[in-house]
């Protein structure tokens, strides 16, 4: 049973939620044997909802993994036919095959 503070032991803010479902990246092809595709990313039914930093614009995602080509990297991903998100964590490299 929670002992902490609070009755969730979770911090929230109500706020808008416009724009947000501009701001996710759409996975279209995965190619074999590829970070993504180790990292289980799925053709068509996945997006990139984004990532341990703030992603605000189209580029953010291909910034973030160039500055962290070869280290883990967490991406938050949500599919479509599972109606769920899910953290996935794999070492990008620049190249990788996420497309907006």
């Amino acid at each position: 049973m929670w002992g902490g503070q609070g009755l969730l032991g979770v911090s929230i803010r109500f706020c808008s939620f416009e724009g947000a479902r501009e701001n996710v990246w759409h996975v279209l092809t995965v190619q074999p044997n590829s970070p993504a595709a180790i990292a289980g990313l799925c053709t068509n039914t996945d997006y990139i909802l984004g990532a341990e930093s703030v992603l605000n614009q189209a580029d953010d995602l291909i910034a973030h993994v160039q500055a962290n080509e070869g280290k883990p990297l967490k991406l938050y991903v949500y599919n479509i036919e599972l109606d769920s998100v899910r953290e996935v964590s794999q070492k990008f490299n620049y190249y990788c095959p996420l497309k907006q």
